[in-house]
């Protein structure tokens, strides 16, 4: 029988092409950072069942969670703005060193910590260092990857880090069965091992002539900026609804008798979804006006939430997991573009942090309410996140409106907002 054929087959020429297009012509030093990320990303045991151990085996109440988690967002928000300072000022290479390395000793210390008070400690600690590494390693993607080609290195980045946090979540469920020390101990080994991939194979990127740094009034700049304001508070809500994944709902599931292993299971429904939805979707939601994109992904996300008060069984929560993780898919990716097209050129690393010490505050905003109205209302809790989330949709679809008004005007906002 002949060989078949298939250089000339139109099916696979257009598969050839899409994967040449998605992954061919980024830097070999982009491909060892993505590497780091995932090996670092496939060793997040801790971060998922944070709020499990500290109830089981720490003896936390519901509100002293809550109280503990803020303070791992208060440590994150610091550790996020020194971090970027750090990668301006000791360069990229070496402020991922200093972050990584840090993390993994504070990992090991909330593991071996016992008393309430040094755990708390700790767990701040924790959140300081533990992604101060972020802006150095985005900051290094930028230096690393043509304007051009930006957007799908930054794509591929948030890609793995889904990828392997399904896998992670999993096997913390799993790991937490033989020994909760345990994750803390892998968590830190991941750490370090992708702080030896930086150390090895990656080298400092930062520009030998730093352009002039904006003064200090501009840092205030997205403050008195009026859409981008409006869009950065409509963002801590999202983000503190978004982040009850994370604090209320593994209660809600210890509430119903349910394991560990049984929330990672459920939880890693986010990941799966967003590797293989994320990218069909996102041509699709191209051609949508952001605002509205925006929208329906709030109120997703405010379905799915408000759906766990009928959730008894892990399959139940997963299916709710499935919902705001469509809502995700459209809120997370479309975000940071509309936050490119509010920002004046010169001051888009401004912005970005702004927009990313938004998310850094839903950690200390979220947890705290989360907690408090969960125990107050029980699962009338989740009605009220999605009474939250139905009020952001609707403040997005007003920035649409809006935005269409001003095209007819003298001036125009930013196309896409």
């Amino acid at each position: 029988m002949m060989p078949l054929d298939v250089s000339g087959n139109p099916a696979l020429s257009r598969a050839r092409r899409a994967i040449a297009s998605a992954l061919g012509g980024l830097p070999r030093q982009f491909w060892f950072l993505w590497v780091g990320v995932l090996v670092n990303r496939l060793g997040t045991f801790v971060f998922p069942l944070l709020a499990m151990y500290l109830t089981q085996r720490r003896g936390f109440s519901d509100r002293q969670v809550g109280l503990t988690l803020a303070l791992y967002g208060v440590g994150g928000a610091l550790g996020s703005q020194g971090g970027g300072v750090i990668a301006d000022r000791l360069g990229r290479r070496g402020a991922m060193l200093l972050g990584l390395c840090s993390g993994a000793i504070a990992m090991l210390a909330l593991g071996f910590a016992s008393t309430p008070a040094l755990v708390v400690v700790c767990t701040f600690a924790l959140g300081l260092v533990n992604d101060s590494h972020r802006p150095a390693m985005q900051a290094m993607v930028a230096d690393l990857v043509p304007p051009e080609d930006r957007g799908r290195a930054y794509g591929l980045i948030y890609w793995v880090l889904n990828l392997a946090f399904s896998v992670a979540v999993t096997l913390a469920g799993y790991l937490a069965k033989v020994s909760y020390l345990l994750l803390f101990v892998c968590d830190a080994i991941g750490t370090l091992a992708y702080a030896s991939l930086v150390f090895v194979f990656l080298r400092e990127t930062r520009p030998e002539s730093a352009s002039e740094r904006p003064k200090l009034g501009a840092l205030l700049m997205p403050l008195r900026d009026g859409a981008f304001l409006a869009f950065w508070i409509l963002t801590v809500v999202t983000a503190s609804v978004f982040m009850q994944c994370m604090v209320t709902l593994p209660l809600a599931m210890k509430h119903d008798g349910l394991s560990p292993a049984a929330f990672g299971r459920s939880l890693a429904v986010n990941g799966v979804l967003i590797v293989f939805v994320q990218p069909w979707a996102a041509p699709l939601l191209a051609r949508v006006h952001r605002s509205a994109v925006l929208a329906c992904g709030a109120a997703l996300i405010g379905v799915g939430f408000g759906l766990t008060a009928f959730a008894h069984s892990p399959q139940a929560y997963a299916l709710t997991v499935a919902v705001w993780s469509l809502g995700e898919i459209a809120v997370l990716p479309i975000s940071s573009a509309v936050v490119a097209d509010l920002a004046p050129p010169a001051l888009r690393g401004t912005y970005q942090g702004a927009y990313n010490l938004a998310w850094a505050f839903s950690w200390i905003f979220g947890p705290i309410a989360g907690t408090e109205v969960l125990a107050r209302l029980g699962a009338g809790f989740w009605g009220v996140c999605l009474a939250v989330s139905l009020m952001v949709s609707a403040g997005h679809l007003v920035l649409l409106r809006r935005a269409a008004r001003s095209r007819t005007g003298p001036s125009s906002s930013p196309e896409l907002l």
